[in-house]
């Protein structure tokens, strides 16, 4: 049978997802692989239309699309979801209906479930159905564990497609409502108390819920919102997953473009709003270049204490996906997601009322200093990363390194709290005494909440 490799790593032939996928071509020779490198070369693939054309012939005859790519900020590098807009802008649903997809990730696990997530989806609404997905570790085929889990995968593959299995769609089809938002009635400018506020889009003239939405807004912060579209902004390219940045914190892109003066700007800001239409279950492209981008910045909460608003136009309701995604976003920068808004309530009044509750929100957070809510998103996140920069990945980010000491991002890991490793050595040997047992048992629940309830009954009434 034939396989189309769809390689979504900037690295091309130096793509560690690559290689997983030759390991597959290597280990069932008897089929025939094609390959292509749409993330490095999307540039070329979006400006010749006759390149793009032969990589959609070639999955149009093949058997099995073979989705292999690198986490890249939650998701796909940019240059994948470009690839993957075009498929939806020239509609190739027809001609790759009914074939077999597979998903092949190469990551530390950060957000690897997001990825697969959005790549699920696409493949559905393109109507091919995913019949086996393999979110790996980069180390995983360098042990025999993880080439058994590879071989697995990929004859789970080959055999949906020389069984004719039928696979399942998981993911529910987008539904959208589209409308054009236009205000109908006057915004009541919130003052920000000496708040700075940056608003970023990535409105095309079509856009005009999008473009509305973002009037309103900076109509809505008293004083003066720096408004920037970065379709308007000059970006050199996507990232490269060179790494260079990882020892110190320096893009091979400084100096080219605006990325990293508009990042710098942010930095700055109190409050920033994130404006952008949904295309294919995420933002665009554009975006997703601009969130790459700043992976310069390392694997630290570089806009750490912010109040984010995310304004979105599209349906965002039917993907729960994305609306991860942007939680988790402000948990890893350890700022407040204030509000989360999109244009899909569809009654102009309903929305404009929304969008002056996400200012407000997001000035009374401001001044509050309210901090963002801790749950998995943020936590395991944030110890995926401690124990990555700690160990295995410490030489390469040596940036990461220097800034988990000097900011105590490291807490108490290795653990040094002496008293909690004496009780784990004693408490042991004591609990195979039955007695010792059963009162541990019996006690454990109070002393748990014991504490709680004293805190609980010392607590004074806040002041108004």
């Amino acid at each position: 049978m034939k396989v189309a490799i769809i390689n979504g790593s900037p690295k091309g032939e130096k793509s560690i997802s690559l290689h997983y996928a030759r390991y597959i071509a290597k280990r069932f020779p008897q089929h025939h692989y094609t390959e292509h490198f749409v993330a490095q070369r999307i540039a070329s693939i979006e400006r010749d239309e006759n390149r793009f054309q032969s990589i959609v012939d070639d999955m149009a005859q093949a058997d099995i699309i073979l989705w292999a790519f690198p986490l890249y900020y939650m998701l796909v590098h940019s240059g994948l979801k470009r690839f993957v807009e075009l498929l939806f802008e020239h509609d190739t649903a027809s001609l790759l209906a009914g074939k077999v997809a597979g998903l092949l990730s190469t990551s530390i696990h950060f957000y690897d479930h997001t990825a697969h997530n959005y790549m699920r989806g696409i493949s559905e609404d393109l109507g091919m159905g995913v019949a086996a997905e393999y979110a790996a570790d980069m180390s995983d085929i360098r042990e025999p564990g993880g080439r058994e889990q590879m071989d697995h995968f990929a004859r789970t593959l080959f055999d949906a497609h020389t069984q004719g299995r039928t696979v399942p769609r998981q993911l529910a089809p987008i539904v959208p409502a589209p409308w054009a938002y236009a205000s109908i009635s006057e915004p009541q400018a919130v003052d920000v108390a000496g708040r700075k506020v940056a608003i970023v889009h990535d409105a095309l003239p079509e856009d005009t819920s999008l473009l509305a939405m973002v009037d309103r807004l900076a109509q809505s912060f008293a004083g003066e919102a720096i408004v920037t579209n970065l379709r308007e902004i000059s970006l050199a390219g996507g990232c490269l997953g060179c790494i260079r940045c990882g020892q110190d914190n320096e893009c091979v892109y400084d100096g080219k473009d605006e990325h990293r003066a508009l990042n710098e700007l942010l930095k700055e800001m109190d409050i920033i709003v994130f404006a952008g239409a949904i295309h294919d279950r995420y933002l665009s492209s554009r975006w997703k270049m601009f969130f790459d981008r700043s992976f310069y910045n390392g694997h630290v909460p570089s806009l750490a204490g912010k109040q984010f608003v995310w304004a979105l136009s599209g349906p965002l309701s039917q993907i729960a996906n994305l609306r991860e995604i942007l939680l988790a976003y402000g948990e890893m920068q350890r700022s407040n997601v204030a509000a989360l808004v999109s244009d899909e309530v569809g009654d102009a009044d309903a929305l404009d009322k929304l969008l002056d509750a996400a200012v407000s929100d997001a000035v009374s957070s401001s001044i509050q200093t309210v901090r963002p809510s801790n749950t998995s998103r943020g936590v395991a996140g944030h110890l995926l990363f401690r124990d990555a920069i700690w160990g295995r990945l410490r030489v390469v980010f040596r940036a990461d390194h220097a800034y988990y000491r000097s900011h105590g991002a490291y807490g108490n890991f290795p653990q040094r709290n002496w008293a909690t490793r004496l009780l784990n050595l004693v408490a042991p040997p004591l609990l195979r005494i039955p007695a010792a047992k059963k009162a541990m048992q019996d006690q454990m629940v109070n002393q748990m909440v014991a504490r709680y309830v004293k805190l609980v009954a010392e607590t004074e009434p806040a002041q108004e």
